[in-house]
C-alpha cells in the first residue's frame, strides 16, 4: 500500500493480509524528492493484529525551509494459514 505523494507532515498506514493468511514480518519504503532526506524518519513499523502490518513516518525537524514531496510503501509479508 503507497500513501499520496505530497508534503504533508506524516504519513501513517496498515496494510491487511489476504483472507486465510496470516502476517509474519513486514517493512517500509520511503521515497522522497530530495536525496538522503535527512528530516524524515520512520516512527513505527510493527505488526497491527495477527493479520496486518503497520508504520508510520514523520518529518523531524520543523525549519524554515522547502519541504519537499515524499511518499511511503508499507507492505506485509504474508503467509497461508495451514
Amino acid at each position: 500500500m503507497t500513501s499520496s505523494y505530497d508534503n504533508s507532515n506524516s504519513k501513517e498506514l496498515t496494510v491487511q493480509c489476504p483472507s486465510n493468511y496470516f502476517v509474519t514480518g513486514g517493512g517500509v519504503d520511503i521515497v522522497s524528492d530530495t536525496p538522503e532526506d535527512v528530516v524524515l524518519a520512520m516512527q513505527e513499523s510493527y505488526p497491527a493484529s495477527d493479520f496486518a502490518w503497520h508504520a508510520r513516518v514523520v518529518r523531524t525537524c520543523d525549519c524554515s525551509c522547502d519541504y519537499y514531496d515524499w511518499q511511503v510503501t508499507v507492505w506485509a509479508l504474508c503467509v497461508q494459514d495451514p
